[in-house]
């Protein structure tokens, strides 16, 4: 939204990306080490080759930014924004963003989605216009980074399921995104959805279908208020 609405990052702010796009670029190294293990890959395969084959599984926009290290380590680097998009940090308490769109003025609240945010946000929203919740479609083989045990689709189900219901939110509207379809389009070709929804046994590999079908678990979650905003689009 500050791209599009609030002309960009200024060059200090895009600086301020610098120390967490290294930071990212470290973690999926380590990643490598650890995933060459895991996926039983050799130390004596190309790098290339280990890098995509460990990162593709969990940390996917990192390739693009190993592919591009010697870029990112030139004196003077500033990153671009499609550097500051594909970055990873955790959202910490509660970022607000305002935006003028034709005669209307927008308050957009960006909130952490881990377990131990949600308590400090949920209570403050009583009123809103509209909820958004942003879900990834290719996270339906990944777990929680909090809790290994946990599939990150079923926590963004249960998330989807208590916000629908909740009393804050009982008139409230809700739009629900899946994102990351890129993502999602290469993986399913290898790790079958049926990984989160044993149940699913439709056996399509076409993200277009599978997303459908994706969506449509999301349905019956919010049949008690009978509110749900599924978008047409995935973006």
């Amino acid at each position: 939204m500050k791209i599009i609405h609030q002309d960009g990052y200024s060059l200090e702010e895009s600086m301020e990306f610098v120390t967490i796009i290294y930071s990212n670029t470290l973690q999926s190294i380590m990643a490598i080490v650890k995933g060459m293990t895991q996926l039983n890959i050799g130390y004596g395969d190309s790098a290339q080759q280990v890098a995509t084959d460990c990162l593709q599984q969990g940390f996917p926009n990192s390739v693009l930014y190993l592919n591009d290290l010697e870029r990112l380590v030139q004196p003077g680097y500033i990153p671009t924004e499609q550097d500051m998009l594909r970055s990873r940090v955790k959202t910490t308490g509660i970022i607000e963003t305002q935006f003028g769109l034709k005669e209307l003025n927008f308050r957009m609240f960006d909130v952490g989605g881990q377990r131990s945010e949600r308590k400090k946000w949920i209570h403050c929203f009583e009123g809103v216009t509209c909820i958004i919740l942003i879900a990834a479609l290719s996270a339906y083989d990944m777990v929680l980074v909090e809790d290994d045990e946990v599939n990150r689709m079923h926590e963004s189900l249960h998330l989807f399921n208590s916000i629908c219901n909740h009393r804050y939110f009982i008139a409230t509207s809700i739009v629900l995104f899946l994102n990351k379809k890129d993502v999602f389009t290469e993986k399913i070709k290898k790790a079958h959805l049926s990984m989160c929804f044993p149940d699913y046994d439709c056996g399509l590999t076409t993200a277009d279908l599978v997303v459908g079908e994706q969506g449509e678990f999301y349905s019956p979650l919010s049949s008690s208020h009978n509110k749900l905003c599924l978008s047409e689009g995935v973006y």
